[in-house]
């Protein structure tokens, strides 16, 4: 709150911690320019960086009436406990809290006012004395969902086979405290609950040292008899295809299978026009082994194709 033209006498002055005395100015103090930040490396395991957001996906099931109960007694107990079990069908409605609006909270922010980041589809509400009461917004929205503009995404911003699932992002750039603090808004807000099927976490990884990128998936299912089994899944790509020694006898190889085969190719069709003069075309369309060699012809071709595809990809 003090003009830049304000000045003070060293003996009315303590240098606060943070400042510095400027060198062509007795007695003016003027603050540490903090130099410019970078982004801390994140590394999974050692030689492998975090690339990206580390991206949770939640799929979740709507819940019905359990219709494998056969004893009366046990049905009426679970129809006045309101017990439901997970059905098939996967829901997509919005759920659970946005803590920073709920007291109860170490996230609560009594300052910010709800209307301005919801409207009030997007909150719960309750009817009361044919009033609508409306209380604390939902906290997790489906994929499909721009709760920015607070309508439905386009087609090109949705992630095709995700549209009804939950996800969250934690940027590699975050700080510790800012990553505890989504975590704890994900805690808190209630992510994981009854209706939770599947979470997978994913996430992309650069190996500098073989100059290789890795896609890491790991995946939670919620088993129906209380179990969490986990499974996972390492994609890897090498960027540099042909790079070095090994990258040259590579490409020797794969143009050494190629002419190999363009000499089978050549030969096969030898043997057709041979039976083409013979008039015995009919014996070699007949002979199963020929239909084998086309069709080893066929799959190394294709074979072939793809990997040059891969490989323009990659470049």
């Amino acid at each position: 709150g003090v003009s830049n033209s304000t000045t003070f006498a060293d003996a009315d002055f303590v240098e606060p911690a943070g400042f510095s005395r400027t060198g062509n100015t007795t007695g003016r103090y003027a603050p540490v320019v903090k130099p410019p930040s970078t982004t801390t490396a994140r590394f999974v395991t050692p030689f492998n960086r975090l690339v990206g957001a580390i991206v949770i996906t939640q799929e979740r099931s709507e819940q019905t009436t359990c219709s494998g109960i056969a004893s009366a007694s046990v049905k009426n107990y679970t129809s006045a406990a309101g017990v439901t079990c997970p059905s098939d069908k996967t829901a997509a409605d919005p759920y659970g809290f946005d803590p920073t609006f709920m007291s109860s909270s170490a996230s609560y922010n009594g300052k910010l006012n709800v209307e301005e980041f919801y409207t009030l589809d997007e909150r719960y509400y309750t009817e009361s004395n044919g009033e609508t009461v409306y209380a604390v917004p939902k906290g997790f929205f489906p994929h499909s969902y721009d709760q920015v503009r607070h309508q439905t995404k386009t087609k090109d911003q949705i992630w095709s086979g995700d549209e009804n699932k939950f996800k969250l992002y934690l940027d590699e750039r975050l700080t510790q405290s800012e990553a505890m603090k989504m975590l704890e808004f994900a805690t808190d807000g209630k992510f994981i609950d009854e209706q939770t099927k599947s979470i997978t976490v994913k996430m992309v990884t650069f190996n500098a040292d073989k100059n290789i990128f890795s896609v890491l998936s790991i995946t939670f299912s919620w088993e129906t008899g209380g179990t969490i089994p986990w499974d996972y899944t390492i994609n890897t790509l090498s960027v540099d295809l042909y790079q070095g020694t090994k990258g040259t006898i590579q490409r020797v190889l794969e143009v050494f299978c190629i002419i190999c085969l363009v000499i089978n190719v050549v030969a096969e069709i030898s043997d057709v026009m041979h039976e083409m003069r013979a008039f015995n075309l009919l014996a070699y369309l007949t002979d199963p082994f020929n239909w084998v060699d086309w069709c080893h012809f066929c799959v190394m071709a294709a074979t072939f194709a793809s990997w040059v595809v891969h490989a323009n990809h990659a470049a």
